[in-house]
């Protein structure tokens, strides 16, 4: 019985408080806090610190560790790790894009090692650009021991392609106002720099009521607006963000017409600037506006006091920043994660302008998939929500006001019919998938405006609804049924948030 025990006590043995652990190689988690778990086992043999060790990279995202050698010089324990570092990255499936620029989204890096946890965020930000069908990154062990590389990690970065450019048109003939409609042209993945650029033109006309309450085709007006932006990557990528634009009329992504607003008589010429980079999973973004505003060719019966029509002719001249931040999953259809920003403008005659004014606005957006029918089926039943608030200080212009009710913000109400120097709109949007190109949703808009700093309970107005959600070629279309003031039908482009 002694002779059958010996190779145990040999192995492994419990203990002693004067062990010491020598530990080599170990550099991104913390040494004290593995020798703490080390002097913590109950019983201490080569597997024993082998498993204690590799349980505490793992606790900390680090899963390709491995423990190359351990050995017993009297009390004190001679331990070698090697942490699976990067050796290279291998780029697959993409036929159009600069492998170059994917890696500056990529907070993994060549000679660390590889992070379960930063290659997951990696791979979000890279699905959030809309240029891929799928992104998968995944570890390839390294068994090149003649290029003395053993224990190094390859980083397979597979990229399923998809269709970046979208066009959606819609154009129309009269003989009083020529050609109508609207043309807007979106490139996901410019030339494959995953650069995002913007196109949109519309030229509109609106039937209006004279004072003996016939119809009255009013001449047309357009608007046309330009954006190109370089989306931020990784810590160490900056992104930037140019628009400019020239509007005699507000552009609305929607397949109504005849829609006479307030906004509709808005004149805006100017642009925007901005530059920002990420800290942390956040990114920090400042820039600047410069715009000339008019609101003169509106018409008294819109809701808005000739004082305040004859108030709206300006320029303003703000600096803007805005922090946020984003974990979705996907961009065009996200089915978890969150998406939120703070930002805060401030215009003033300091600045070139002709209003002094602040603006504030949170905008925050929650999606959670409640259910799917099978492991492998990508869509699911999806609860996205939506809060947004806004206030404002100073001396605000009619063209700066914050506008709710249409297609997008408070749907059941006349489009941009809810104004006001403060805001809030609360949305909740249940998203059933029927096919794979096909979601119903269900939704509820609760909110509104007010002139005066604060909403009040008179201010807050309910929209309930129903609609489908159709993925095609051209991007998404929505179709919406909404009940609040009067039942209201909407046909727009693009997912309501």
């Amino acid at each position: 019985m002694p002779f059958l025990m010996l190779p145990a006590m040999i192995c492994s043995h419990v203990s002693p408080l004067r062990d010491t652990f020598d530990l080599k190689g170990v550099n991104v988690i913390s040494v004290t806090q593995v020798v703490a778990r080390l002097k913590g086992l109950s019983i201490i043999s080569r597997q024993t610190l082998v498993a204690a060790i590799l349980d505490e990279y793992k606790s900390q995202g680090y899963p390709l560790a491995v423990v190359t050698d351990v050995e017993q010089k009297g009390d004190t324990w001679s331990i070698n790790v090697v942490e699976g570092k990067i050796r290279r990255f291998i780029f697959a499936g993409s036929k159009k894009t600069n492998v170059n620029r994917v890696e500056r989204f990529l907070d993994l890096k060549v000679g660390l090692p590889y992070h379960l946890p930063t290659s997951q965020a990696d791979r979000a930000r890279l699905a959030r650009l809309g240029a891929f069908a799928d992104v998968q990154i995944s570890p390839v062990i390294s068994d090149d021991a003649e290029a003395g590389e053993l224990g190094t990690v390859d980083v397979k970065v597979t990229l399923k392609d998809t269709q970046t450019g979208n066009i959606a048109a819609t154009v129309g003939y009269g003989d009083f106002t020529g050609f109508t409609g609207f043309v807007s042209l979106t490139e996901n993945n410019l030339f494959g720099s995953l650069d995002q650029a913007q196109l949109n033109w519309q030229r509109w006309s609106y039937l209006t009521l004279d004072s003996l309450g016939n119809f009255v085709q009013q001449p047309a007006r357009q608007a046309f607006s330009l954006n190109l932006q370089h989306p931020v990557g990784n810590k160490k990528s900056p992104g930037f963000d140019i628009s400019l634009y020239d509007q005699n009329t507000l552009f609305l992504p929607t397949f109504s017409n005849n829609v006479e607003t307030l906004r509709n008589y808005e004149q805006r010429k100017g642009g925007n600037a901005r530059i920002g980079r990420r800290i942390g999973q956040n990114e920090f973004w400042l820039g600047y506006r410069y715009d000339d505003v008019s609101m003169l060719a509106a018409p008294s019966n819109l809701g808005a006091s000739p004082a305040e029509i004859a108030s709206s002719v300006g320029t303003i001249s703000a600096f803007k920043f805005q922090v946020g931040g984003d974990s979705r999953d996907n961009a065009t259809n996200p089915q978890s994660g969150k998406n939120w920003r703070l930002s805060t403008e401030q215009a003033s005659t300091g600045f070139g302008g002709t209003t002094n004014f602040s603006k504030s606005e949170m905008d925050f957006r929650a999606y959670r998939r409640l259910s799917r029918k099978s492991p492998s089926q990508k869509l699911g039943i999806t609860l996205a929500s939506r809060t947004m608030v806004g206030v404002t200080a100073g001396i605000v212009p009619l063209t700066e006001q914050f506008f709710l009710g249409g297609f997008d913000l408070m749907r059941g109400y006349d489009l941009y019919s809810l104004r006001g120097a403060s805001m809030f709109l609360q949305t909740a949007e249940l998203r059933v998938p029927i096919s794979e190109s096909v979601t119903g949703a269900f939704f509820v808009d609760y909110g509104g405006a007010s002139l005066g700093r604060t909403i009040e309970g008179k201010d807050l107005k309910t929209g309930v609804g129903a609609g489908l959600r159709f993925a095609t070629p051209f991007g998404p279309i929505r179709l919406d049924f909404a009940l609040g003031r009067r039942l209201q039908t909407y046909v727009s482009l693009g997912q309501n948030f």
